[in-house]
């Protein structure tokens, strides 16, 4: 009797072994690139104030202590991504290395969504493979994914809008349209400088829905804008001066004459805008940039609506280097990655059309996709060396540099011994005057509280002009700490009588010769440590 076919053992085709295999070889490339940096960067990337910021204000808005747009935290901080970190802090605990496995984590979620979306735009699986490679295998958008901030959350947005936007074109849906919005949303409120990305993909959004695009682009804005009008109606005040100041309204204004330009905006400089895109966006990305690109001229006699992907790109890119620039001179070279994935997406599809046109003259199609996209990867890596900038020779090289690589944790924990012996529980808040990011992170495992104002302090001190006299003086000192700022007169009446205690770093601050006199007289060096080269002075006022 022949054997049952339904009981027979399957067998493996050879030709699904022969695709699979270069696909797996690829996939398994990018998650070796991904791991490698991203478990450099965990141990060994030193902390950053705007890190230190995110971890910090996360678990105080979580728990209640600080209020975003408050008169105890009057910084304008975005404060969605926070909240975020914050739930997530209750589950993971604090410390900055849990914080980094988090975003890794979520940086492969956003490969995972990638593969299946450039998967069903190209139905090739090396082509989609080979985007994923290009996209996290790339050292910049690595380290980007590996840091604390909102880089990782927001390009996983982008890449969910994107799919949103694939699955309406043609076939618009009034869920998909509130689900855009909502979407579109988050990232501009995740980061600032995503203001007119989030602006473009509601564009092809409505080019993308058809013939009833005005419909399903006003249901989009109308969520935009009642989720920005609660925001308004929580926190009317900060809320209401942050918006005013946003990059796409504040222009808007400017142009009716009704407020004043975004500092983005004014401080325009073009040689600092051309060097932070060549060595911040060009060399990190250029190997992705290229691959995109490509899809133009393979489209000339083509479908040429694919075309929207690499304008939408450097769009992106460049509405990025422009906002990004006055706010954060160390973060430009991260902040493309927010965008990166858009890159991918155009090399999948360049690849896809190379793929076919290779078949076409009976050639092996792989090779020529293996090697293109590792040539990318290569340009993307070495690329930086050209750097001028040191922050951002061989980026992220540069940033994984460390004395005793993989040992500020152990440091840190040594500063949060001598915080915890020198510094009473439930005493009153330290005010911290110093450049080091790892101490407010310190104090704050330590468990002891300060000011929203110390984690940056410099950052925010301010120079009243000398012309300015008696209440005029007092007036702008004033305006300058509503909005999350300090003077020489306001260190000064904090050395005079609000602070108990005062937690200094040696020569992180001049200090004015009539405030040197008050600290002198009114406080007493009650402990010193060292923090990396750096001498630790707690003073506690006299009794």
């Amino acid at each position: 009797m022949r054997p049952s076919r339904r009981n027979a053992p399957a067998a493996t085709s050879p030709n699904k072994l022969i695709i699979w295999l270069p696909v797996g070889f690829v996939l398994l490339a990018a998650l070796a690139a991904y791991t490698a940096v991203a478990s450099n960067a965990i141990t060994n990337a030193a902390l950053g104030f705007e890190e230190v910021g995110y971890l910090i204000k996360a678990w105080w808005y979580i728990t209640g202590a600080v209020m975003p747009f408050s008169a105890t935290d009057a910084a304008p901080t975005l404060p969605l991504f926070p909240f975020s970190l914050g739930a997530l802090q209750t589950q993971i605990g604090l410390t900055a290395p849990a914080a980094r496995i988090a975003m890794v984590l979520i940086g492969l979620l956003n490969a995972v969504l990638l593969y299946s979306l450039c998967r069903k735009l190209t139905a090739n699986s090396l082509a989609s493979a080979a985007a994923v490679l290009i996209f996290i295998g790339s050292p910049a958008t690595a380290y980007s994914f590996t840091v604390v901030s909102p880089i990782a959350l927001t390009s996983l947005l982008v890449i969910s809008a994107l799919w949103l936007l694939v699955f309406s074109v043609g076939r618009p849906k009034v869920w998909r349209s509130v689900a855009m919005g909502l979407i579109l949303t988050a990232i501009m409120m995740l980061n600032i400088d995503m203001a007119l990305p989030a602006l473009f993909l509601l564009i092809v959004f409505m080019a993308a829905v058809g013939s009833a695009r005005w419909v399903h682009g006003a249901i989009a804005i109308a969520v935009i804008a009642m989720i920005i009008g609660v925001c308004v109606f929580a926190l009317p005040d900060q809320f209401s001066v942050f918006l005013l100041h946003h990059p796409i309204i504040a222009p808007l204004l400017d142009l009716a004459g009704l407020g004043q330009m975004t500092p983005a905006v004014t401080n325009f400089n073009m040689s600092r805008i051309a060097e932070d895109a060549f060595e911040g966006v060009l060399l990190p990305y250029n190997g992705t940039l290229l691959l995109c690109a490509l899809i133009i001229p393979l489209t000339l006699r083509g479908p040429r609506v694919f075309w929207v992907v690499p304008i939408y790109l450097f769009a992106a890119l460049a509405a990025i280097v422009v906002f990004r620039v006055p706010g954060c001179e160390a973060c430009v070279a991260t902040a493309p990655s927010q965008v990166s994935a858009v890159g991918a997406l155009g090399a999948a599809m360049t690849l896809a059309f190379l793929s076919r046109l290779v078949r076409q003259k009976n050639l092996a199609s792989t090779p020529v996709m293996i090697g293109g996209v590792f040539f990318a990867l290569a340009l993307n890596t070495f690329a930086p060396t050209l750097a001028m900038r040191d922050d951002l020779i061989s980026f992220p090289a540069e940033m994984l540099k460390q004395p005793r690589p993989g040992a500020e944790q152990e440091d840190i924990a040594t500063l949060m011994r001598f915080i915890g012996q020198s510094v009473p529980p439930g005493s009153e808040p330290i005010l911290l005057m110093h450049q080091l990011p790892a101490l407010p992170y310190a104090v704050h495992m330590a468990g002891r509280r300060f000011a929203t104002l110390s984690i940056q302090p410099l950052a925010s001190l301010a120079n009243v002009s000398a012309s300015l006299t008696g209440a005029r003086r007092e007036s702008a000192s004033a305006a300058i700490e509503r909005s999350g700022g300090w003077t020489a007169e306001t260190l000064r009446r904090w050395v005079e009588r609000d602070y108990e205690l005062i937690l200094w770093q040696e020569g992180a601050v001049a200090i004015e010769p009539a405030t040197a006199t008050l600290l002198e007289a009114n406080f007493e060096a009650a402990a010193t440590t060292q923090y990396r080269g750096s001498t630790l002075t707690l003073y506690k006022r006299k009794s």
